[in-house]
């Protein structure tokens, strides 16, 4: 029988920086879109220099949003989640 994960958490960001400073696995993604196209790029660990995991381009237009469900388990993050913004408002990261 599967077990079901209770302890999901989230963090949100407006700017870069470190969302999670341990291992995790990024469940799902919630964000609204600045006025020109953007990105939100997240990395393995505490900065731009580790290995880019997740990659979402999003959509233009002030206040648009976007979701992402991750199959599975989500994708793990052995070291850290580091997160790199362009041109939005806003990410909500569901993780656990």
């Amino acid at each position: 029988m599967a077990s079901m994960q209770y302890d999901v958490k989230s963090v949100q960001l407006s700017a870069d920086g470190q969302a999670i400073s341990y291992r995790t696995r990024v469940k799902a993604i919630y964000g609204v879109s600045g006025a020109s196209l953007g990105s939100v790029k997240f990395y393995d660990g505490t900065s731009t220099s580790g290995d880019l995991l997740i990659n979402i381009d999003t959509p233009a237009g002030t206040g648009n949003a976007f979701w992402m469900m991750v199959p599975g388990e989500g994708v793990l993050f052995r070291n850290a989640v580091y997160v790199d913004v362009t041109n939005i408002t806003g990410v909500t990261i569901y993780y656990g």
